[in-house]
């Protein structure tokens, strides 16, 4: 016998940013939901073969003074046990989650402490982004605007365990890029 499902949540694992006629809008491969929790940029990210940090360089298009939001998977999952325990704390409310929020500096001397390499923060210009994406542009340009913000006290009150980057590299990153 089959139960009707009450409540969804959704990970937006396959989830862009795009413009659509001047207005910012989610394009997720997945039905939205009755709560959704979007998410940032993955800690795991930064070592994988796909990690913006190569050769001892963190390039990326965040400017220097904007904060970097990152999530652990593992904090997502936590993140998704809450909602489904306390449905009423999310029903009806998008939440931007995050497990740390660093500006690339402090980003690439965390991993520079964890790895013992001096990690140097190079900017990539926008144009550079442009000349490659037009969409990647306008996302990056969204993000040095502070386009997204995330509310991280908050989120330590309903998760106080939530990873810090620094002590994700401890644990799991240390010397993997």
């Amino acid at each position: 016998m089959t139960q009707p499902v009450e409540y969804s949540c959704y990970v937006p694992i396959c989830a862009a940013i795009q413009v659509i006629g001047g207005k910012w809008s989610y394009f997720v491969i997945a039905q939205p939901c009755k709560r959704p929790l979007r998410f940032t940029f993955f800690m795991e990210n930064y070592i994988s073969a796909y990690s913006p940090i190569q050769n001892r360089t963190y390039a990326e298009a965040i400017a220097h003074d904007i904060p970097v939001n990152l999530i652990a998977v593992d904090d997502i999952g936590a993140f998704v046990k809450i909602a489904f325990q306390e449905p009423e704390t999310f029903i009806g409310k998008t939440m931007e989650m995050a497990s740390d929020s660093l500006t690339p500096p402090e980003l690439a001397a965390a991993y520079s402490r964890a790895t013992g390499q001096s990690i140097v923060y190079t900017p990539i210009s926008i144009e550079t982004i442009r000349a490659e994406s037009e969409t990647q542009a306008n996302i990056y340009e969204w993000l040095n605007s502070g386009g997204h913000v995330v509310d991280l006290p908050a989120l330590r009150a309903l998760h106080p365990g939530l990873t810090r980057f620094e002590d994700w590299l401890a644990k799991q990153g240390k010397g993997k890029n």
